[in-house]
């Protein structure tokens, strides 16, 4: 089961295919979302919904396969 904050970050990342953790704290509208952000992401890579990628020199994040299946499912 998908926490609201995991659900809305995994909706993004699948939404961009590839997104960085600037875009992300863009997604939460409350006093510290660096720290929501680090959270959740930590959280999603634990669980293999999300990997990440350093297509243009810095790190960004992309869905997996079971991620994908776990948003389809939500």
């Amino acid at each position: 089961m998908l926490t609201p904050g995991e659900y809305k970050i995994l909706k993004k990342i699948a939404d961009c295919q590839v997104v960085t953790r600037e875009e992300l704290i863009k997604v939460f509208d409350t006093e510290n979302p660096k720290t929501i952000v680090d959270a959740v992401v930590k959280s999603l890579l634990e669980k293999n919904y999300i990997t990440t990628a350093s297509p243009i020199g810095s790190t960004c994040f992309v869905i997996t396969k079971h991620g994908t299946k776990v948003l389809e499912n939500y």
